[in-house]
């Protein structure tokens, strides 16, 4: 195998693992294409030296943005580049008119018509499928930016940023730099109501086996935030729990947090 693709859930997992690397024959891999700056060093150790390349697309729009090495250098915290024979770009995400600034955050793009990767439609749901294809664009509901070299950076979902006094909030950057801590196997963070700020963010985070969730842990998070993004963006609470809900293809299921918070402060 010189390719091989994982969530970064299943990385952080098999990170986890007291399994030694050397056990096994991992010489082939030429990359790995993931998502998230905290396995990097890991899978740089692990597969003698394989780069992770950011892959980008959905269901709807397959890849469409990605990165390769033995082309261009991938960028920390960049997804990469646009696919060749796409069109992709960043659109108000109100009126999906492409937005020309560079850095500016809107709605993650692609050019629908001609594009045999683009899906045609929803089965029997002409409502949705209008929605999501307007202006000649395909939206991903996805938010994200694009710099002056033509590198795209995700900054989550429309519906996952959090507003924070009046502050976009990406919850993949908190979990990013709460996940690269040893101690922490996994974790997510979403909104949660505040009086003061209207939301704040709120991190579940699931320990590894050799991390306690003590309170000198908690703290020690909160301060790792801090000292590596804006004041406003470490989390007012963290919660410990065993296991983090997980879609069928391995990715955290915000929204069931989200839920489960409702409930306990309805």
């Amino acid at each position: 195998m010189t390719d091989f693709g994982a969530p970064p859930t299943a990385l952080r997992m098999m990170m986890q693992l007291d399994a030694p690397a050397d056990r096994y024959d991992l010489g082939s891999v030429r990359r790995v294409g993931a998502v998230g700056e905290s396995v990097v060093d890991w899978v740089a150790d692990t597969f003698d030296g394989a780069p992770v390349e950011e892959l980008y697309g959905q269901t709807e729009a397959n890849l469409v943005i990605g990165d390769c090495s033995s082309l261009k250098r991938p960028r920390p915290g960049k997804m990469g580049l646009a696919a060749p024979g796409h069109e992709v770009a960043i659109v108000d995400p109100e009126t999906a008119e492409q937005i020309d600034e560079p850095g500016e955050i809107g709605e993650i793009a692609v050019r629908y018509e001609d594009d045999p990767i683009c899906f045609e439609e929803y089965w029997k749901k002409p409502n949705l499928t209008d929605q999501k294809v307007r202006n000649g664009w395909l939206l991903t509901e996805d938010l994200g930016s694009v710099d002056e070299d033509g590198f795209f950076s995700f900054e989550g979902r429309k519906d996952d940023v959090i507003i924070t006094s009046g502050y976009r909030v990406s919850p993949e950057e908190i979990e990013e730099t709460m996940a690269s801590h040893a101690a922490v196997a996994n974790v997510a963070v979403v909104g949660i109501p505040d009086d003061e700020r209207g939301t704040v963010p709120k991190a579940f985070v699931v320990t590894a086996d050799d991390g306690q969730p003590t309170t000198e842990l908690r703290e020690t998070l909160e301060t790792r935030v801090k000292e590596r993004l804006a004041p406003y963006e470490y989390p007012r609470e963290i919660e410990f729990i065993d296991e983090l809900p997980k879609t069928s293809t391995g990715k955290i299921r915000r929204k069931s947090l989200r839920e489960r918070e409702s409930v306990a402060n309805s």
